[in-house]
């Protein structure tokens, strides 16, 4: 397990995943931050292509368990770059992890009505520039009873 304890080459790019979209989008990654989305990353199939620790403690059994399952190369993060890749000033994330961009086919999911029968209700966004919006959007989805499926 490699050591990042310093603004390094690799940690810069790590933040460019964050902040630059042209650069993500051409990388073909993307940070991830929380357990849920993480999780749910995982569970989507989606590659994770690398995990960030923090390097001062140990994990919880979730990312114990979930970095032992999903092999791939794990970094030692100080807490203090942890914090500012997971945009946190309290307190750093346990993980972060850079995962593969899936591919930009629409055709990978599956349109169907509701159970009830009632018309499809379907959201496409198109290059987000926050994740906050994205929650809106989900959120607001859920409320008017759209479900998702991939």
């Amino acid at each position: 397990m490699r050591r990042v304890t310093v603004r390094n080459a690799t940690f810069q790019q790590w933040e460019t995943l964050l902040t630059n979209r042209t650069k993500r989008h051409r990388a073909g990654h993307v940070l991830v931050q929380g357990v849920r989305p993480i999780t749910v990353a995982v569970e989507s199939g989606l590659a994770v292509r690398e995990w960030l620790v923090d390097g001062d403690r140990t994990l919880s059994s979730w990312a114990s368990e979930l970095t032992a399952r999903v092999r791939a190369p794990r970094y030692a993060v100080s807490p203090e770059l942890l914090r500012e890749l997971g945009g946190k000033d309290d307190a750093a994330p346990e993980v972060l992890a850079v995962v593969a961009l899936p591919d930009d086919d629409l055709a990978r999911l599956a349109a169907r009505a509701a159970d009830d029968g009632a018309p499809l209700l379907a959201v496409a966004l198109d290059r987000p520039t926050s994740p906050g919006n994205v929650g809106t959007v989900a959120r607001s989805v859920d409320a008017f009873g759209g479900t998702a499926s991939s």
